[in-house]
């Protein structure tokens, strides 16, 4: 027994065969006609989604029957949405790539920044020397300030100079 899969404008050629020969279980399948695809694809682009009342009038449409119809859509749906997945893998791969790449650069001009033994900019030798014999200068300048300022805080707590004796001696201490 042969059911005809044309529709309106089919060639009527591809049919579903529901004989049974020597070793097939099932009826061989025949394809839409380029005709039925046109018109499933066209609503598609409107519709992905036809509800029951929208695949009955297509499957009148294009000769088909609705439960085919909702077939054609899921499985277009899949296809859909597991070309739009593999678009985005390879779009999230290459920018994982990219940020690999990124990230092994910035490593290598942060390890070219600071100094391993003591973190700070990293120089030449010779002027890593400099730089360090800078800083202890600096920083022995900013203790004796701390004691300095340390005194004059004790001696005005203690009463032994006045506030305006303090606030003269202590902006005198930070103007340096």
């Amino acid at each position: 027994m042969v059911y005809s899969m044309g529709g309106i404008g089919g060639s009527g050629d591809k049919a579903i065969d529901n004989s049974v020969s020597n070793n097939q279980s099932r009826p061989q399948y025949k394809g839409f006609s380029d005709y039925q695809i046109s018109i499933l694809q066209k609503f598609m682009a409107w519709n992905s989604n036809p509800n029951e009342a929208q695949r009955n009038q297509l499957a009148k449409k294009v000769g088909l029957e609705p439960k085919q119809i909702k077939h054609w859509f899921d499985n277009k749906r899949a296809t859909v949405k597991k070309k739009d997945m593999k678009e985005d893998n390879k779009a999230l791969c290459a920018a994982r790539k990219e940020l690999i790449t990124e990230n092994i650069v910035v490593k290598k001009i942060l390890k070219m920044t600071f100094c391993e033994s003591c973190g700070g900019p990293s120089f030449p030798m010779h002027e890593h020397e400099r730089f360090m014999q800078k800083m202890r200068m600096e920083n022995e300048m900013l203790k004796e300030k701390i004691e300095k300022i340390s005194t004059l805080l004790a001696r005005y707590e203690q009463k032994e100079i006045s506030q305006l004796e303090f606030e003269h001696t202590f902006a005198c201490l930070n103007a340096f």
